[in-house]
């Protein structure tokens, strides 16, 4: 009776600690792209393939790999809808979670150890699933993925395996991250023949997937494009930077270091892992190589080792104890350390990052909030500057923060275009994105950016450099200010 309530303790706090992680309701930058796109599809041009809302030079066509969740999440946002948004959200995330535990269990671990391995991951969700993002679907359709894969060890064939067909048409046209779960299916191929078994079936999968991700508006070319920014990321987004850039430039943030503890685990258990269970072992390297290499794969590598570390943490225990002179007690020891060292981070997260949850107001309202919000916010939009731009009637192209050019769109399209926003390289050039950030870093030759095009207004941010720099020229004119954000129109000529 005791270890029951234990374990409904333990199942408590786990899925309230989750509850709390996506307890989140900032818009994202990327949520403006997806509902601009969705407004052209539903209200305005229809589908579109050459890009509508800037007005420098941008890649054409236009390929949005992500247009189906501007399909379905524009009616939504704006029929005041965001609630349900959101609730979709919450449920997509408690899913996967469930999906990881129930993954591991069709692996070998118990349910304690499969919790165990969860809750090692839960703040990874608080990025895998942001308010709203498309990528969210691919980490939830990893879970199912995985989930019935596993199912066809062995020889089973649980009925949701040809379904996947059905799930990579939907993946290939809502997240570009389809990419990687037709990487996993062949990883199952491949660990299946490592361990002497045919791989027959998970290559008909494999082959029936594939062809399913041409179903989309684009044909061949989504692929051709996927791959592209696959191969060459964006170098001036966070996002892309490797582990070791990221703690360079921002430090150990917790997120980082948990990721370093994991993989300490996974290579601690490696040589089981390779004995246990191929795929496990290669498609946790892969993982760990995406996630090591641009801090956005974190969430695949996490919920990987959700997946496939749980049994193997099990068997260890059991073989170590009682404890005795020898290197697997050693190395069960060493793992229990470094899983103590888990919980503390996790701990240091909760601290740092929950007390945002519960000043940010109701998990249900999505806010885009400007300076005066209270609460604790990564992002803040210029709110006051577009009233000044809505009662002004102002119009014609605005140049701004990257952060802010989606937000302004929503608000002012047609009558406002944007020079430069947050789909960076699905959009614009290489030069142009670097002639973007050399102006808004104020690098030698920002200059350029402001006479090579047709700029009619300019949002920065208040006490930014770029702010004395503009101010410098003798072109542009204040006309609106607050803590946030500034406000320039064009008046006259460079002196």
């Amino acid at each position: 009776m005791h270890l029951k309530a234990f374990h409904a303790f333990a199942v408590a706090a786990v899925w309230s600690l989750l509850g709390l992680v996506l307890w989140n309701n900032l818009l994202e930058p990327d949520f403006f792209g997806y509902v601009n796109f969705g407004r052209e599809i539903w209200t305005g041009e229809g589908f579109v393939r050459h890009d509508p809302f800037s007005y420098l030079p941008t890649v054409s066509p236009w390929i949005f790999h992500e247009w189906l969740a501007g399909l379905l999440f524009y009616p939504l946002f704006a029929g005041g809808m965001d609630w349900l948004l959101q609730i979709g959200r919450y449920v997509a995330g408690f899913l996967c979670a469930a999906l990881l535990v129930k993954a591991a269990m069709r692996q070998g671990a118990g349910f304690g150890f499969g919790l165990l391995g969860l809750a090692c991951i839960v703040p990874v969700f608080s990025e895998a699933f942001l308010p709203v993002l498309a990528r969210g679907f691919t980490y939830l359709f990893f879970a199912v993925l995985v989930f019935v894969c596993e199912g066809l060890k062995g020889g089973n064939r649980p009925k949701g395996a040809w379904g996947l067909v059905l799930l990579f048409v939907v993946w290939a046209n809502v997240h570009g991250g389809f990419v990687f779960g037709l990487m996993v299916i062949a990883l199952y191929g491949a660990g299946s023949a490592l361990s002497g078994q045919s791989m027959a079936g998970y290559l008909k999968l494999l082959a029936a997937c594939t062809a399913a991700t041409f179903v989309n508006p684009y044909g061949w070319h989504l692929w051709a494009s996927v791959l592209f920014h696959a191969a060459s990321p964006d170098p001036f987004i966070w996002e892309w930077f490797s582990w070791v850039q990221s703690i360079r430039f921002f430090g150990p943030r917790p997120l980082w270091v948990l990721f370093f503890l994991l993989a300490l685990l996974g290579l601690l258990g490696s040589a089981r892992l390779w004995k246990a269970d191929r795929t496990g072992f290669l498609i946790l390297a892969a993982t760990a190589g995406m996630a090591f290499l641009h801090v956005r794969h974190l969430p695949l590598f996490a919920f990987a080792f959700c997946i496939y570390m749980p049994g193997i943490m099990e068997a260890a225990a059991k073989e170590a104890w009682p404890p005795k002179p020898g290197i697997k007690s050693a190395a069960a020891m060493a793992g229990a350390l470094i899983l103590a060292g888990v919980m503390l981070v996790s701990l240091a997260f909760y601290r740092a990052e929950l007390p945002r949850a519960f000043l940010g107001g109701s998990p249900f309202a999505l806010k885009a909030p400007d300076w005066d919000e209270p609460g604790r916010f990564k992002y803040r939009y210029p709110a006051g500057a577009l009233a000044f731009i809505q009662k002004n009637n102002l119009q014609g192209n605005l140049a701004c923060d990257m952060i802010w050019g989606g937000y302004f769109l929503w608000h002012l399209y047609p009558g406002v275009k944007v020079a430069f926003d947050s789909r960076t390289e699905s959009v614009f050039p290489l030069d142009i994105r670097q002639e973007y950030f050399r102006f808004y870093w104020v690098r030698p030759g920002w200059g350029a950016f402001l006479e090579a095009w047709p700029h009619k207004m300019l949002a920065i941010p208040a006490n930014n450099p770029l702010h004395d720099a503009v101010k410098s020229t003798g072109v542009w004119q204040e006309v609106y200010s607050d803590p946030l954000s500034v406000l320039f129109v064009k008046t006259g000529e460079e002196k």
